[in-house]
């Protein structure tokens, strides 16, 4: 997969940022490089984002949003078990570093 034209001209959404630090890991063993090679982006914004090099792009999530959000719908449900499903958008940042 990590051959040298497997993901040239691609871009990586890894699941997580460890994920994502495991495909950097394999596309420099391979001899590929991002931003040049491929673009990969992780999804948590740990702190290792920026103690490896390529630092990595990755994307925040709101956690405190989500929690806050999920103690108050739960509550809502426990006081009427009858209440509909609510669906709960947030917005999350794409942090742009180096490997995008």
């Amino acid at each position: 997969m990590l051959d040298g034209v497997g993901l040239r001209g691609r871009a990586v959404l890894a699941g997580n940022d460890d994920i994502a630090l495991g495909i950097l890991f394999a596309a420099r063993d391979a001899g590929l490089l991002p931003p040049d090679d491929f673009t990969v982006v992780g999804f948590d914004n740990t702190r290792l984002c920026t103690i490896v090099r390529p630092h990595l792009s990755s994307v925040r999530a709101p956690l405190r949003e989500m929690g806050a959000a999920a103690i108050r719908m739960l509550l809502a449900r426990a006081e009427d078990p009858a209440r509909p499903s609510q669906r709960l958008e947030l917005q999350a940042e794409l942090v742009v570093r180096e490997t995008s």
